[in-house]
């Protein structure tokens, strides 16, 4: 019977560690990130441009025109920015391409909450 007792606690502090690492990984991965204007600064041509969702969101970007009627978008990974991407940018408009680098809901200076989750 004691032997039954410690493999039941044993199960329940793995289930009760399961339970709340996972939750405190989805609060990590589901917090705005949001980044202060001051250090957006780039020696890129930049133009910044404003996006609206179809609830009215504002998504901030950047617009680098290009030489050509090519054109790439750079999206950030997960909980990043644009300005994860400034090297990136830097080898598409060295190559005459349009580049837009948007900042994602809840990110940079984009409004919103960031969301992994699809509603």
């Amino acid at each position: 019977m004691l032997r039954f007792r410690k493999i039941l606690y044993c199960f329940l502090i793995a289930i009760i560690l399961w339970i709340t690492t996972g939750y405190f990984s989805a609060v990590f991965l589901t917090r705005s990130h949001h980044t202060d204007k001051a250090i957006y600064k780039t020696s890129l041509p930049v133009q910044q441009i404003e996006l609206f969702t179809q609830d009215r969101v504002k998504i901030s970007a950047w617009l680098i025109e290009g030489k050509n009627d090519k054109a790439v978008i750079l999206l950030p990974g997960i909980g990043a920015n644009r300005l994860s991407s400034i090297s990136r940018a830097e080898f598409y408009t060295n190559m005459a391409y349009a580049v837009l680098m948007p900042d994602l809901l809840g990110t940079g200076i984009s409004e919103g909450d960031y969301n992994l989750w699809v509603k």
